[in-house]
């Protein structure tokens, strides 16, 4: 049963909005969908060049590129329609686009080498600036890996206070900033954890520690929502009930992504890490 906070809210929103939708979810996806499909363009007219000119190493320059479009895909529904349109009015959607940006996207994408292949769509010399330019860039964030990991642990843990998800349902410059910080923050700390899966000389502990740390904040904050007896988020909830929906189910539902399937990614990258870390350990011996 939604709570008394929850049936004035429903009020307040039918009032503002004449439905749990809101007005601006048009305009978001106008800047968003084609910002995204000119980078999807930018890196199959790299990858194709790369491809065209490869003697060797075809079938690895293929399986990045599918990983990358694979990133994209996942980005394009998680911004972009029947998944974005849920966000408005049901929070286990709302933290599945969050889960999806700030955890399953970034290592998809940089499995892609999307710098040095997009370098490839550019001319020549402008192709050699901008691949120098990603590279000492990827390099320094890549070895920042403890910001990289307060930083999204941070931006995680704001954006889900009931305050600061209330604001951003009403706010599309903040809603937009919202999800630009879990996609930037993830594409940092997977940077870091990436670049120590293929570094040979770098260590395997520190990464360790902070994939351990990344799972802990999730699965603490996914057990809050799932095993809370109240409704953490009113708005949310209010948005539920307008639909017919369990608005406590849908919380519930909401913990659960962020406990289990959001953690995933941060487990296969730990399990990588061991088995690479065991690896370099025998040829040592």
């Amino acid at each position: 049963m939604p709570s008394p906070v929850a049936d004035m809210m429903t009020l307040a929103v039918r009032a503002s909005f004449g439905s749990p939708m809101p007005p601006w979810l048009d305009a978001e996806t106008a800047w968003t969908l084609p910002a995204i499909l000119a980078l999807a363009l930018l890196y199959c007219a790299g990858a194709a060049r790369l491809l065209h000119r490869a003697r060797a190493g075809r079938a690895a320059t293929l399986a990045r590129a599918l990983a990358f479009l694979a990133g994209i895909a996942i980005l394009l529904a998680a911004t972009t329609g029947p998944l974005h349109d849920a966000g408005q009015w049901s929070l286990a959607a709302h933290m599945g686009q969050h889960m999806l940006l700030v955890a399953l996207v970034p290592p998809l994408l940089l499995l892609g080498r999307p710098g040095v292949t997009m370098a490839q769509a550019l001319p020549s010399h402008r192709g050699r600036h901008a691949h120098r330019a990603w590279r000492g860039i990827g390099d320094r964030l890549a070895r920042a890996l403890v910001p990289a990991a307060a930083v999204q642990m941070a931006v995680i843990g704001f954006w889900h206070h009931p305050g600061a998800m209330t604001a951003t349902l009403f706010d599309l410059r903040l809603h937009a900033l919202m999800h630009a910080s879990f996609l930037i923050s993830g594409l940092w700390l997977w940077q870091a954890l990436l670049w120590r899966i293929r570094e040979p000389r770098a260590g395997i502990v520190p990464a360790l520690v902070v994939i351990v740390a990344m799972m802990m904040q999730m699965g603490l904050l996914g057990a809050l929502l799932t095993f809370s007896a109240r409704l953490l988020y009113p708005v949310c909830s209010a948005r539920a009930a307008a639909r017919g929906l369990d608005a406590l189910g849908d919380q519930q539902l909401a913990g659960l992504i962020m406990w289990v399937p959001a953690c995933l990614p941060y487990l296969i990258g730990g399990l990588w890490l061991l088995y690479r870390g065991f690896g370099r350990a025998g040829r040592g011996n």
